[in-house]
């Protein structure tokens, strides 16, 4: 069967190669065609306006035509220009002085208020050297193809004096115009607007190519695009159809026949082998496994398979195992990397300012002693949670503390203004505690860095969050208020559980629902409690509250201990 099947692959495989192939040079012929056929509509629309040019060329070196200028004469416009409309199929003219003023205009009885678009004075100097033009003007009728020559005595066929005056004139690109065209090109040939690129493409059994009608600037006023049907790929692809079907049906007829032979002389055997496995009986196993054959083979690998269920039952349990523990492992690995993510993208913005300081403000030296500050402090955070990684390696998954006492205005203050500088959000911090507290500056910080950043990332159409810190019954509470999209009562029961994201940002905002559960843990590990109250729609606001004194909640390191290993002179501030 396996050889069946690559036989006929082998021939499937030859006959698409040979159809692609026929395919590329088809494609070739109609990049050639197209081609063709693009250079002979150009030759075309050439000829359609070689009337144009001709009348254009024949008045511009006619002695009357100087006289009028000088003379502006009604009568000789009226018998000669006028009439010179209708003879060459001719929309609309214009004579102009030899300073660019107008010295006569009409159109034809067709287009009575058609008129060409007044032409600027670089237009005119242009025209001075190159002594005729031919472009394209946008009206409120249509567009206009349009010839200019500069007129001089009929001495000068060659144009080369000065110019005594310019005459130009104006054809509408009608529906007849355009349908003559697609006519004489062979071609399905439309107007389209001046917004389009143009375009070459033979793809299938169209080719599509376009002509630019640029105005004398060179700005695009319109597009003549057409396309052509030649059905030399879709026959060549119904052709190999064909054939492959054909081939297709012969090798259906064939494996039928194959497949019938495999059922009584393979399948039947193999089905009697898995009925005996389904009843677990092993009796025909047994009468088997003797035969030296394909069968007997398998039969023994069956009564294998039951003598080894129970090892692989006991492999099943073990491998769960080392899933759960996999999966344990990388949750941990996941919060580690979410409470990095702040410190060190601190650490890079605080870096780049310091090297902005010091280059361009090497006399600000408080300045600079601030950012020093600023990246050793994100430093002991950055410290904090290498011990936490250091720690679970170890088995241990609980939050370490290092109880010390601090002013907690300094602390809220420094943490706020640290946070900020990486935001477009103000963040408008009031209130103060006036307290010493003795708590976990850097887990505090934790918290405060977490909540201020779900505040500002929850409400990218707000331009502030505030910030508030009071001292209120023996406890500090702070309180982080957005304006942003708000928490339903439903998800209000499970924002703080671990990875839980509301429906109504999953997907909208990037994040792994992990800050505001280890902001809880903490909180409630030094003896507080943080809770929120939202409003859909109207936006958060955040609380936890802190005790003065967590050290009877926790046990704080011994001061040996409390070493910061990135930098000792620091761990106390």
């Amino acid at each position: 069967m396996v050889l069946l099947v690559a036989f006929f692959m082998a021939g499937f495989g030859l006959l698409l190669i040979q159809r692609n192939f026929e395919i590329q040079r088809t494609q070739q012929l109609l990049n050639s065609e197209l081609s063709q056929r693009q250079k002979f509509f150009e030759n075309t629309v050439n000829l359609k306006g070689s009337a144009l040019k001709q009348l254009s060329n024949d008045y511009s070196f006619w002695d009357e035509m100087v006289n009028y200028v000088k003379t502006t004469n009604p009568d000789f416009a009226k018998n000669n220009l006028d009439t010179s409309l209708g003879t060459y199929n001719v929309d609309t003219y214009a004579v102009y002085r030899p300073d660019g003023s107008i010295v006569g205009e009409n159109s034809s009885k067709e287009m009575k208020d058609l008129r060409l678009n007044r032409l600027s004075p670089d237009f005119f100097k242009r025209l001075s050297s190159n002594k005729e033009a031919h472009f394209y003007q946008k009206t409120s009728f249509g567009i206009l193809e349009v010839r200019a020559r500069d007129i001089v005595p009929s001495s000068d066929a060659e144009h080369k004096t000065k110019p005594q005056g310019f005459w130009v004139i104006g054809r509408l690109l009608q529906k007849d115009y355009i349908n003559n065209i697609s006519n004489l090109s062979q071609t399905n040939t439309s107007l389209e607007g001046s917004d389009m690129n143009p375009e070459a493409t033979a793809v299938g059994d169209t080719i599509a190519f376009s002509t630019q009608l640029k105005d004398w600037d060179g700005s695009s006023v319109g597009m003549l695009k057409s396309t052509a049907k030649i059905p030399l790929i879709n026959d060549l692809k119904k052709q190999y159809g064909k054939q492959i079907q054909l081939l297709g049906g012969l090798f259906v007829l064939i494996a039928s026949f194959t497949l019938l032979a495999i059922y009584f002389y393979v399948l039947k055997p193999i089905k009697q082998i898995s009925s005996t496995i389904d009843h677990q009986d092993t009796t025909y196993i047994d009468s088997l496994r003797h035969k030296k054959s394909e069968f007997g083979e398998l039969a023994q690998t069956v009564q294998e398979f039951f003598d080894q269920k129970v090892v692989l039952a006991d492999a099943e349990f073990r491998r769960n195992e080392l899933d759960k523990l996999n999966k344990e492992k990388s949750s941990f690995l996941a919060v580690a990397a979410h409470e990095l993510n702040g410190p060190v993208n601190n650490v890079k913005m605080f870096s780049e300012y310091l090297d902005f300081l010091i280059k361009s403000k090497k006399d600000d030296q408080e300045a600079i002693d601030k950012q020093v500050h600023r990246i050793e402090h994100q430093t002991v955070k950055i410290n904090m949670l290498l011990n936490d990684l250091r720690a679970a390696s170890t088995g241990q998954s609980e939050i370490v503390f290092n109880i010390r006492n601090f002013d907690f205005d300094a602390f809220f203050s420094e943490e706020i203004e640290e946070a900020g500088f990486g935001y477009k959000h103000k963040l408008n911090f009031t209130g103060s505690t006036g307290q010493t507290i003795n708590s976990d500056p850097d887990r505090l910080g934790q918290v405060v860095s977490n909540l201020i950043r779900n505040a500002v990332k929850y409400s990218p159409d707000a331009d502030h969050v505030d910030i508030r810190s009071k001292f209120q019954d023996g406890q500090i509470i702070i309180e982080i208020q957005d304006y942003g999209l708000g928490i339903s009562e439903e998800d209000q029961k499970h924002i703080f559980e671990r990875f839980f994201r509301s429906s109504a940002v999953t997907g909208a905002f990037p994040g792994l629902g992990l800050g505001l559960n280890i902001s809880k843990r903490i909180v409630e590990g030094l003896g507080g409690k943080v809770w929120v109250q939202s409003t859909p729609g109207q936006g958060s606001t955040f609380l936890a509250s802190i005790p003065l004194d967590s050290s009877s909640i926790v046990n704080p390191k011994k001061p040996a201990e409390e070493t910061n290993t990135l930098n000792p002179e620091k761990t106390n501030k």
